[in-house]
């Protein structure tokens, strides 16, 4: 089984799509890397006027570190 498929079943994000997934070494440490992108059909909720946008907001890539 593929780990986006692990991903889509444990963590959906309604509005984002996993792009790719990759092991990278990080502060000297081993990470599991994903990449996720909005889906292109989709339309975000103005977090000021809560209408509809066609456009994401682009910021540079950053990482975090989750635990479920």
């Amino acid at each position: 089984m593929l780990i986006k498929t692990l991903l889509n079943k444990t963590e959906r994000f309604k509005s984002f799509v996993y792009v790719s997934v990759c092991f990278m070494l990080i502060s000297d440490m081993e990470a599991l890397v994903v990449d996720i992108e909005p889906r292109r059909n989709s339309r975000p909720l103005c977090p000021e006027c809560g209408k509809r946008c066609t456009v994401y907001d682009r910021q540079p890539q950053r990482l975090f570190e989750y635990l479920p």
